[in-house]
């Protein structure tokens, strides 16, 4: 039997010293950039900053399902289910802007400055003014807190999974619902997800269960909002109201 020549011992060496570097090198890699997305950490959504402008696509669960076909025309569908589509938010230091556009096709828009929200009414109405810290629209006022994420929790966090060609934490829940009929009152659970982007820390997508609601961010803001003649006059006309009742206000005795 012969042996092999010591020429092709030491090829064959080389060969499996080279293959075992790679699948060493392979591996060192893929664990570099498994390591590379780091957990998430407190708070798990970034508040935007005081310049940004970003839009909110909402889908409700039953159209996304049923498709584009078999979506009734506007105003054929049932009562209640009329719904913003479409949210657009600018911020600009004290002043921000949602613009919404409904489910029927209607448009209003929220002026949000320093602590109160006016209103524009979708039908040309007056403009209204809301203190939000003593109404249910607290959250309209500061859209930064981005609602809709407070169950996120480190228990919620699943892994980090490829979106759309981000990368993004995803988290998983779920959410109690009641549906009321004639006769009774249903409990039920519906699945939630989040999406968070894991190089800004914005969310990316929340889907609650009943609508997903998708955003996305523009460049910041160049110029900063002006508010309408009308917007401005009410505004103005609150703080009138309000320096006259200062001054009517009685000291109190003590």
């Amino acid at each position: 039997m012969n042996s092999p020549h010591p020429a092709t011992g030491a090829k064959r060496a080389k060969r499996s010293l080279c293959a075992a570097f790679v699948i060493a090198f392979s591996a060192s890699v893929f664990a570099q950039n498994s390591g590379e997305i780091p957990e998430p950490k407190e708070p798990f959504i970034a508040a935007p900053a005081e310049r940004a402008r970003w839009e909110v696509i909402a889908t409700p669960r039953s159209r996304e399902q049923s498709g584009p076909d078999t979506t009734k025309p506007t105003g054929e569908g049932k009562a209640g289910s009329r719904y913003i589509k479409r949210r657009v938010v600018t911020r600009t230091g004290e002043i921000a802007r949602e613009i919404q556009e409904w489910s029927d096709g209607g448009r209003s828009v929220l002026w949000m400055v320093g602590e109160l929200l006016l209103v524009e009414p979708a039908d040309s109405g007056p403009i209204q003014l809301i203190n939000p810290r003593t109404t249910p629209f607290e959250k309209l006022r500061n859209r930064a807190e981005f609602e809709g994420f407070e169950w996120l929790h480190r228990a919620n966090y699943r892994k980090p999974v490829p979106y759309k060609g981000r990368q993004a934490y995803l988290f998983e829940g779920k959410a109690r619902r009641i549906a009321h009929t004639v006769s009774e009152e249903i409990v039920y659970q519906v699945k939630k997800k989040a999406l968070v982007d894991v190089q800004t820390g914005l969310p990316i997508l929340l889907d609650d269960g009943s609508v997903k609601h998708e955003f996305h961010f523009f460049p910041t803001p160049s110029a900063p909002l002006v508010l309408p003649p009308a917007v401005e006059a009410r505004l103005r006309e609150h703080e009138a109201a309000m320096n006259i009742i200062r001054v009517k206000k009685p000291a109190r005795n003590f």
